[in-house]
């Protein structure tokens, strides 16, 4: 059985959309899941969401949630990120600013000034992520 850790799961949109395909996958759809998120009531809303698809389609996946990301990571064998640091508020500005100024675009998380602004927030925290999956989980 493999270990999949969902670093944000729980974002609601990302994280049932990512659990589903998981879900959908021959080889994975035994695994066991754990969803990470500061916010454990977000979690708990995709794990209850999972847990029903789990249920309905007769798989042997088990999932859970939790707010302890290092607590998470001890034997996982897969790392998947979703994380938005800085919420919807952040995601906002990230178009907003440069709209101020010019440019328009439509949603700036990826490419032009609202890229940057994401990479300024997202760089240190992947930094951390990256950092625990090295000193707990290598492999």
């Amino acid at each position: 059985m493999k270990k999949i850790v969902v670093i944000g799961g729980g974002s609601i949109i990302f994280s049932t959309t990512v659990m589903n395909d998981l879900l959908a996958t021959p080889a994975l759809n035994n695994s066991s899941f754990v969803l990470v998120n500061p916010n454990l009531a977000r979690a708990e809303k995709v794990e209850n969401y999972v847990q029903r698809i789990v249920a309905q389609n007769g798989l042997k996946a088990t999932i859970r949630s939790t707010a302890d990301r290092r607590e998470a990571l001890q034997d996982a064998d897969f790392v998947i990120t979703a994380i938005k640091v800085g919420g919807s508020k952040a995601f906002q500005a990230d178009f907003e600013i440069p709209k101020k100024y010019g440019i328009d675009v439509c949603v700036g998380e990826c490419v032009g000034p609202g890229g940057v602004f994401r990479a300024l927030l997202t760089i240190p925290a992947m930094v951390d992520i990256v950092s625990d999956v090295q000193q707990i989980c290598p492999r």
